[in-house]
């Protein structure tokens, strides 16, 4: 490699000089930043070839886990999912995601928190983040191909990022299931926000669907309910999902405190606070408006309602009204003949205007059925019959009027005034023979009667019953659709032949062309209507019947489902009713939507509403049923749990007996066996009680479980005899209606999948009924012979415990008795009173147990007592030698406490003598003298001890068993006695050379002290001859005197001597090798020594210059003489 890109901008730049400076920083030699430069060129070579190596191992490590997926999306998946829920993370790619080194540092984390702290590295900078987690995951063996600066520029290298990224992924494969930032506390806060929330936005959602739906229903009485649920809604539910919404705020809000250093609460989309108060508040408006709808349409119906009302009064009105014209039309008809002309045609005038305004009333009424039929309300039906019965009615006599009456009136000559009263029937009449006389007249009416014709076969033609006869009839008016479209020509052709009239021939024809026209666009638009009509209704019968087909097929699952199989897989049978579920919660919005269907089509009046309603009625059925016996068929797996459970049960409990049965048929068997083995084997026993006396409960409870389980097998065992069952979910099925709980009997159950049976109050009368329906009630012959023989087991498993348990307690005593016999007095002693007693007393009883409860003359019985009887005078001996052991132990412990007490008296008393002895001599007469009488009492309380020492010695002697060590210990307190009289001895001895020592210092300090005062009074010699000889003379009475006082100073001495000797003597026994108050008292007797020998000294000298001084004056006074 020759050099690295980023080198010369990072790192160094010429100065002009032979230096090169850092940028920013301190001068180097060019040598040494030729030495950094090699060596990072060498470091970079050996990076590159790694990175080489890896990139090698990148495949291999990936590639393989998933087709058509490559190593480096595998790779960037497993990086997302390592950095999932690390804040400020987002990884898109290998180059500007890993930029910040949270990402890097985020997986090492992950895998290792111990070696990062998470929250610390985000507030560092770049290049310390980079550093960091290179750095520990150096740690970990992860090879560092990277330094800081190559990932903080930007310009990084893509496959050095995919290299390194591939060494982490092969020291951590697999992320660990805990995320470090979210402790406990966070995952279980965590834990019940979404548990809260998740039911929360599930009931919004199911109540957003509701409420989201605008479909209302067809009746009154539904719509009161729905407003009923709405209001339901609001004052119940709402409330206690307000509470839960209060428990979520509080929730978020600690969850926000724990996460607010991770930065974020990790919550799905649909579950965060935010969204579920915007789907809230959608909800509530939604709910709102369903309210609002529910309330305006309860107006609509109560207004239709009261339409209906006011048509179904009208219906009687106009009848009554067609009542009276029809007295009038027939009592004018009869007096016709006896009126005047012009009053008969007043008459008819004044019926015709009626029958005018009932027409004009019928025709409102017409529009008012209108109305109620486009929004299907329920009177429609019957009052549209009303209508068309009056209509038909009024038709009729309007019929019954021109012939009785205007007919009649019209071949009377009536005055020219009255011409234009009967143009009408003159018409009539014009317009018959028009019709007799002329083909296009009759052409045209032919056109009219075909299309009436066609029109009322059109009406009267059914829409088919199932889904072939819908086709059939789509088929067949398809046809006559086509007929009736090309009948336009023939409607065509009549309107051309008006040109071949004029005048009121011509007004006649085409008021008849008119209604041609009429008649035919009504036919054309029922014929349309009709084709529409079929084809919807064979849609919705097509939708129907693919339901029907897939309800049909696992309703019949759920019939031939075998429920007396008692090992039926229970698992599958509930993950296939699980499936079952889901399916029919999926499949319910299609079922109701192919039902809602059919309503609407009954609500927008589909003529073959019958049919429709019919086929929903049949759906629901199917829908009912089939839920009904998915309901079956829980009920029947509980039971058949129930079953099962109780059979596990109870063989379980058989095995555990058996197992027992066989404990206590070897284990607990045993004759001969040690105390250990023994006291294992009672407890074991007694263990086994405990475990029996447990299981007895649980085997009560199986017997109590009994009678409730169901009796599977008989399901499939023939019936002798009518038998009771009971239906546990409802079935309604041709002429069979069954509730639920219902009791039936149960004639014949040869038919896996029917049963034939009968109701109680009808028992003559059976029916095929499908066996999923019912149930066979408990108790079961089976399960109770099962409780049965398990009590008698455990029964026979209790009595063979008794029996094992007392032969167990005799060999228990035998053992214990041999064990006795092997003691010695040692064993017997060592044991302890308490203990030997319990031994005996337990013996005792269970001896007199055992045989107060057997036989006397039972051969082990009279063997345990005689027994029994040895091992108490054993027991007898063994006390009487263990009492003698205790009176030498009492005696050997009293000796032990007195001398244990004299010994500690002793090493008080040593302890002061030593503290007195190692005290430092006194320097004064007074505190000598309270030494001395302090010293005085303590030998009277040592002489006290006299009679304890003296006692002691006796008592050892007295003892029957002296041992060594309590040799040795009388010896060493006679020996500290004798030692402590020793050094009180020595002790008073060196208060005694002390008080000499202190009276003969004071004697020689006054003796030098008067010497030294006579000494000093000799002052200047004189000069006369006589006084010098005085002088001489006390001088020489002087030295007599000092001559007298030597021994006082060489006593003094000798006192200092014996002192020191004595006092180091005392102290021989102490660690003390300096006697400083020694030293300071020779100082003193030394210093007095000096003064003396001082004080001769000068006497000699004084003496010697006195002497010298006489002889001169006296030389001196004989010369002068001579002179």
């Amino acid at each position: 490699m020759s050099g690295h890109p980023s080198m010369d901008r990072r790192l160094y730049e010429f100065d002009r000089g032979r230096n090169l400076a850092l940028v920013g920083g301190t001068k180097i030699s060019k040598y040494h930043v030729t030495r950094s430069i090699t060596t990072r060129e060498q470091h970079l070579q050996t990076k590159g070839r790694s990175v080489i190596r890896k990139h090698q191992q990148i495949s291999d490590i990936v590639v393989g886990e998933e087709p058509n997926v490559s190593a480096k999306d595998v790779l960037l998946r497993w990086a997302r999912k390592s950095t999932h829920r690390y804040p400020d993370v987002q990884i898109k790619d290998f180059t500007s995601s890993w930029r910040d080194g949270l990402a890097f540092n985020a997986i090492v984390h992950r895998n290792r928190p111990d070696l990062i702290n998470w929250r610390e590295i985000r507030q560092k900078t770049i290049r310390d983040r980079l550093e960091t987690a290179f750095y520990s995951a150096e740690k970990v063996g992860v090879t560092r191909l990277l330094d800081p600066e190559d990932v903080d520029t930007h310009e990084i290298d893509e496959k050095s990022i995919i290299t390194y990224v591939s060494s982490l992924f092969d020291a951590f494969p697999e992320p660990p299931a805990t995320h470090p930032l979210y402790d406990n506390e966070a995952q279980s806060l965590t834990n019940d926000y979404r548990e809260v929330a998740s039911s929360l936005h599930m009931w919004i959602r199911e109540k957003t669907t509701i409420y989201s739906e605008r479909t209302l229903p067809g009746t009154l009485n539904d719509l009161v309910r729905m407003v009923q649920d709405c209001s339901k809604f609001r004052t119940v539910e709402v409330p206690q999902k307000h509470v839960n919404r209060q428990e979520l705020a509080r929730l978020y809000t600690d969850l926000q405190k724990i996460y607010e250093s991770t930065g974020e609460v990790e919550i799905e989309p649909e579950l965060h606070i935010d969204v579920l108060e915007r789907n809230w508040n959608k909800l509530m408006t939604l709910h709102a408006e369903r309210e609002q709808q529910l309330q305006d349409e309860i107006k609509k119906f109560e207004r239709l309602d009261r339409l209906a009302d006011r048509l179904s009064r009208d219906c009687k009105r106009v009848d009554s009204r067609l009542d009276d014209v029809e007295s009038r039309v027939k009592e004018e008809a009869k007096r016709l003949d006896r009126l005047h002309p012009m009053d008969a045609k007043r008459n008819a005038d004044s019926i015709e205007s009626e029958m005018r305004n009932i027409e004009e009333s019928i025709q409102s009424m017409n529009q008012d059925l209108l109305t109620l039929k486009a929004v299907g309300h329920q009177a429609w039906p019957s009052l549209d019959k009303k209508v068309n019965k009056l209509h038909q009615k009024w038709v009729s006599l309007r019929s019954m009027l021109h012939q009785k009456l205007i007919a009649r009136l019209a071949s009377i000559s009536f005055p020219v005034v009255e011409e234009r009263t009967v143009t009408r029937q003159t018409r009539t009449v014009l317009e018959t023979r028009m019709v007799e006389t002329n083909h296009h007249f009759r052409s045209l009416q032919q056109a009219i009667d075909w299309c009436n014709n066609k029109l009322k076969q059109l009406q009267e033609n059914e829409y088919g019953n199932d889904l072939a006869g819908v086709k059939i009839e789509l088929s067949h008016h398809q046809r006559e659709h086509k007929e009736i479209d090309r009948f336009q020509q023939t409607v065509e052709q009549c309107a051309q032949a008006k040109n071949q009239f004029q005048g009121e021939e011509q007004s006649l024809y085409i008021q008849h062309l008119n209604t041609l026209h009429k008649v035919y666009s009504e036919l054309l638009t029922t014929s349309n209507k009709r084709l529409s009509d079929l084809e919807s209704l064979l849609d919705f019968l097509q939708s129907l019947q693919n339901q029907m087909t897939w309800l049909k097929e696992k309703e019949n699952v759920e019939v031939a489902r075998d429920w007396s199989d008692p090992n039926i897989n229970l698992q599958n049978v509930e993950q296939y009713h699980d499936s079952l579920m889901s399916e029919l919660e999926k499949r319910e919005v299609s079922v109701r939507s192919v039902i809602e269907r059919g309503n609407a089509l009954s609500l927008q009046g589909h003529p073959a509403s019958k049919t429709i309603s019919r086929w929903n009625e049949l759906l629901k059925e199917t829908w009912s049923r089939l839920l009904q016996f998915s309901l079956a068929c829980e009920v029947h797996t509980l039971a058949t749990r129930k079953y099962q459970e109780y059979s596990r049960d109870l063989r379980e409990a058989e095995a555990w007996l058996q197992s027992r049965d066989e404990l206590l048929n070897t284990i607990y068997s045993a004759s001969e066996f040690s105390l250990d083995e023994g006291e294992r084997l009672l407890k074991g026993m007694q263990e086994l009680r405990e475990e029996l006396n447990g299981k007895a409960a649980q085997f009560a409870e199986l017997a109590a479980r009994a009678p409730s389980v169901p009796p599977i097998k008989q399901r499939r065992q023939p019936v002798a005899r009518p038998i009771q069952i009971t239906a546990v979910c409802n079935y309604n099925s041709d002429n069979v209606f069954i509730e639920k709980d219902d009791t039936w009997l149960l004639h014949d159950n040869s038919a896996l999948t029917h049963w034939r049976v009968s109701n109680l109050s009808n028992r003559t009368t059976d029916t095929n009924v499908p066996s999923v329906v019912f149930l066979i009630p408990p108790p079961g012959k089976e399960p109770l012979e099962g409780a049965e023989r398990l009590n008698r087991a455990f029964e026979r498993t209790t009595t063979l415990w008794q029996r094992k348990q007392t032969r167990l307690r005799q060999n228990m005593i035998f053992a214990t008795i041999r064990v006795v016999r092997s003691w010695d007095l040692a064993q017997f002693i060592g044991m302890g009173p308490d203990q030997r007693s319990a031994i005996r007393r337990a013996l005792n009883e269970d001896a007199d147990k055992l045989l107060s409860e057997g036989d006397p003359s039972d051969p082990q019985l009279r063997r345990l007592r005689r027994e029994m009887d040895e091992v108490n005078r054993l027991f007898d001996e063994f006390e009487r030698r263990a009492r003698l052991e205790d009176e030498q132990k009492v005696a050997l412990r009293e000796f032990t406490e007195h001398a244990n007490n004299l010994q500690s008296q002793l090493d008080e008393f040593e302890r002061v003598l030593n503290q007195r002895i190692v005290s430092s001599i006194s320097r004064d007469v007074h505190s000598l003298e309270h030494m001395v009488l302090q010293h005085k009492e303590f030998e009277t309380d040592l002489k006290a001890l006299t009679p304890q020492i003296e006692s002691l010695q006796s008592n050892y002697n007295a003892l029957p068993r002296k041992t060594q060590p309590l040799q040795v210990k009388v010896e060493n307190i006679l020996q500290q006695w004798n030692t402590i009289w020793n050094y009180s001895h020595l002790y008073v001895e060196r208060l005694k050379c002390i008080e000499i020592v202190l009276a003969s210092l004071d004697e020689a300090k006054n003796v030098v002290s008067e010497l030294e005062v006579k000494l000093v009074s000799f002052g200047e010699m004189p000069t006369d001859l006589e006084p010098l000889r005085n002088i001489h003379d006390d001088l020489i009475r002087l030295q007599n005197a000092i001559a007298a006082r030597q021994p006082v100073v060489d006593q003094l001495i000798d006192d200092a001597t014996n002192a020191r000797r004595v006092v180091v003597r005392s102290r021989d026994r102490t660690s003390e090798r300096d006697h400083h108050d020694l030293d300071r008292l020779d100082d003193e007797v030394n210093n007095v020594t000096r003064r003396w020998n001082d004080l001769c000294a000068n006497l000699v000298e004084r003496l010697r210059s006195c002497e010298s001084a006489f002889t001169l004056l006296e030389g001196f006074g004989k010369t002068y003489q001579t002179e």
